[in-house]
């Protein structure tokens, strides 16, 4: 037989935190170093995509806070840059862009997001390309809205400014 001993009540959220940094710890640190972004993961195709037909660059196991959000001296001062030409510039930045397994992770995990420069309100994640049904590339992307980030996608073929970045990391 065994013998169950049931608790008048379970510590609360806060009781246990409070006793976690007594110790020496903090929540923040242990979930963040637990969460990466799986960059060599095959893509989630957005419903709207063409199956079979999307150009994903894998980029390995990415840190989620190495994070940074990239602009090009164009996207900078106005002019823009092509979609076409993100990946590359961001590259000779010494930087590695990221895919769109990025997208889907920081959509899910927003905090990530807090040090987003208030004038950036698109997202860019040129690793990945889909297809949709008129033959037109697109990458996903995540756009302000609201306080909160959601799914977006952009052409290609578009001229990008000061109100995007690409999501990229150290080298």
């Amino acid at each position: 037989m065994t013998t169950v001993t049931l608790l008048a009540s379970l510590p609360s959220e806060a009781e246990v935190l409070a006793a976690y940094r007594a110790a020496g710890g903090t929540i923040e640190n242990v979930a963040a170093s637990a969460l990466m972004i799986d960059g060599d993961a095959a893509p989630i195709d957005p419903n709207w995509a063409q199956p079979g037909k999307t150009v994903h660059i894998p980029c390995g196991q990415v840190d989620p806070s190495s994070l940074v959000f990239f602009q090009t001296e164009e996207m900078k001062n106005g002019s823009g840059t092509l979609g076409t030409n993100l990946s590359d510039k961001t590259r000779q930045a010494k930087l590695k862009p990221t895919n769109a397994n990025a997208c889907v992770f920081l959509e899910k995990h927003q905090a990530f997001l807090a040090n987003v420069p208030p004038q950036i309100d698109y997202l860019i994640f040129p690793e990945t390309k889909f297809l949709d049904g008129n033959g037109c590339w697109y990458f996903r992307c995540l756009s302000r809205l609201d306080g909160r980030w959601v799914f977006s996608c952009y052409n290609v073929d578009f001229g990008y400014n000061g109100q995007d970045a690409v999501v990229a990391f150290g080298e």
